[in-house]
């Protein structure tokens, strides 16, 4: 099954962000509200996704920031540059 990975990072600093939260906010089926948490090094990957248009979200003392992606039958990439408020 398709997963979703990428890297969440400040975007002024361009350091990674550990700990942030990384949700599925929007799609259909079962992809709606799986979610994870970043390592150390702002890495995360959510697993078992089913094909289709999703909308991730993520934050952390940060002011949340959404996207848009579609799944395909691979594996696929978002990365998401946070900013403090």
């Amino acid at each position: 099954m398709p997963t979703l990975s990428g890297k969440v990072t400040d975007k002024k600093m361009g350091t990674p962000v550990p700990d942030a939260d990384v949700r599925i906010v929007g799609g259909v089926g079962t992809n709606f509200g799986k979610k994870t948490v970043t390592d150390k090094n702002g890495n995360y990957t959510i697993r078992n996704l089913i094909p289709g248009r999703i909308l991730v979200e993520a934050t952390l003392q940060y002011n949340p920031l959404e996207r848009d992606k579609t799944i395909t039958t691979g594996n696929a990439t978002l990365d998401f540059k946070l900013t403090k408020p």
